[in-house]
């Protein structure tokens, strides 16, 4: 990840955020907020992205959280969690509401008027992004099904090209390799956005 990128500078300002309710907070904040800013509000910025909206109705936070969880679980994310941060996410733990979080706590959505949006389009392009990499790192064939129905913007794919610090080269090129062992109605749009993120990494380097 570039140090000038987009992306470097949300993924380290989210960084900072996670460092200081570890600080400021109980320990038992800290599951629930990693869990909110690194997988839920890209869950909810990558369908709002699709949809090209910028705007979230507040009655469609909690199920977008639930389709989240059914994707990646919470045992998932508590293992994802301990190799990110270690053992401290397994002190009692409490669920924090997702609105306590993400718009009273960090502010990454402000409301108004019974909506929801994020506090900066680069934001939500650069979470719509993460949610992309979430998959990848989970299972590269879920991934496929994502990239696969439609062609990514290329705000996303900036911000994916700035992220080789949280996803490296060879996990892309991996994913090429499944992608070649495809037939093409399986492929889609995906093979061209593997091939212009790793075009992106290569100018990056």
């Amino acid at each position: 990840m570039t140090v000038d990128s987009k992306a470097s500078i949300i993924y380290n300002y989210l960084l900072c955020q996670l460092g200081k309710v570890m600080l400021d907070y109980q320990e038992t904040d800290i599951l629930s907020t990693y869990s909110h800013i690194f997988f839920t509000a890209p869950y909810i910025a990558y369908n709002m992205e699709k949809l090209g909206n910028f705007f979230l109705d507040r009655e469609e936070l909690h199920p977008l959280e639930c389709e989240r969880q059914a994707i990646f679980s919470e045992d998932y994310i508590l293992e994802s969690a301990f190799n990110f941060i270690g053992d401290v996410v397994y002190h009692e733990q409490k669920n924090i509401n997702i609105s306590a979080i993400l718009v009273y706590r960090q502010h990454m959505l402000m409301e108004e008027e019974r909506k929801y949006i994020f506090r900066h389009q680069y934001f939500r392009d650069f979470l719509a992004a993460l949610n992309i990499v979430n998959y990848l790192q989970k299972d590269a064939s879920q991934c496929i099904e994502l990239l696969k129905e439609r062609r990514l913007p290329g705000t996303i794919l900036e911000m994916l090209c700035g992220m080789n610090t949280i996803i490296g080269r060879e996990e892309w090129k991996h994913t090429l390799g499944v992608l070649c062992d495809l037939n093409s109605h399986e492929v889609g749009y995906a093979i061209n956005s593997v091939l212009m993120i790793l075009s992106g990494f290569q100018k990056n380097l």
